[in-house]
């Protein structure tokens, strides 16, 4: 047995809705670096939640291995630093990162 697949479904959803997120559980580590290197390698995700100038501000790109001429690109200004916390942008950032990441699982 290689580990365990599942495939995430919302509460309440139709019983036609494809899953855009799946998870997978190793039975061990080595299994589990195993999959991580063969089956998640399909995208890069570059973020950066930072403080300049005092502004706070988020970028995130991502490139996907099939077509490594095209990435996508988000970024978002928070505003001040009196305002706003370098940690509260890498929050953003990761929201930002799920959102281009899902974006791009549709386009697939």
């Amino acid at each position: 047995m290689s580990g365990c697949h599942r495939d995430h479904w919302p509460s309440q959803a139709p019983p036609k809705l494809v899953p855009l997120v799946s998870t997978h559980i190793s039975r061990d580590k080595k299994e589990a670096l195993s999959y991580i290197h063969t089956c998640i390698n399909d995208l890069d995700v570059y973020t950066d939640g930072s403080g300049y100038e005092g502004q706070v501000g988020v970028a995130v790109t991502i490139w996907p291995h099939i077509n490594t001429t095209r990435g996508q690109h988000l970024q978002f200004q928070l505003g001040k630093l009196t305002t706003h916390t370098v940690f509260e942008a890498k929050l953003v950032d990761i929201l930002l990162a799920i959102h281009i990441i899902c974006h791009a699982a549709q386009q697939l």
